[in-house]
């Protein structure tokens, strides 16, 4: 499986460079990340964010703020300001979670409350609120919660592109 995530994650790459196209972008992200590539999906992530920086529309928005912070050390100083400006044109009721995000993971874990929040409609951003409920002490909270996006990724075909995502995907805690 991981090998056809290279695969894509190689063509996307190659048509990253080339394109306007946004998702092109993210794709070329996505792919890097399942393959086992965390630092080219870093530059996906950074080139990503560079690309849909000053949208205001409110999908894009929230994707490259997720994007962002789905793996560590993309979210920086560098860029910490046009993620929170992203985060803020979000759809209102994705603000505050998007908003703490990044905050978590400028290692800012006093300014992200939000994410203990229940997260109903926004299975993605369990993963980020169980990590900072774990670091809050709050270990059956984020047992929980990571049972529930485990569930999730099974449960949910357009998620998990009908078993494409690799089993150590789940197991990997370092990349979420």
């Amino acid at each position: 499986r991981g090998k056809h995530f290279a695969e894509a994650a190689e063509i996307y790459s190659e048509q990253m460079l080339l394109s306007t196209d946004w998702a092109t972008t993210r794709n070329a992200f996505v792919n890097h990340l399942m393959a086992g590539n965390q630092d080219a999906a870093g530059v996906a992530a950074r080139w990503f964010i560079k690309r849909v920086g000053s949208s205001a529309d409110p999908f894009w928005s929230a994707e490259v703020v997720r994007v962002a912070v789905t793996l560590p050390g993309v979210v920086d100083n560098d860029n910490r300001q046009t993620l929170l400006e992203r985060a803020r044109a979000a759809d209102e009721d994705w603000r505050g979670v998007l908003v703490a995000a990044i905050y978590y993971r400028l290692g800012q874990a006093d300014r992200a409350e939000a994410l203990g929040e229940d997260h109903a409609g926004k299975p993605e951003m369990k993963a980020i609120a169980s990590m900072w409920l774990r670091d809050q002490g709050r270990n059956s909270d984020a047992a929980r919660i990571q049972r529930e996006v485990e569930q999730w990724i099974a449960d949910s075909p357009e998620v998990n592109n009908n078993g494409l995502i690799p089993d150590t995907f789940l197991a990997n805690k370092a990349i979420v």
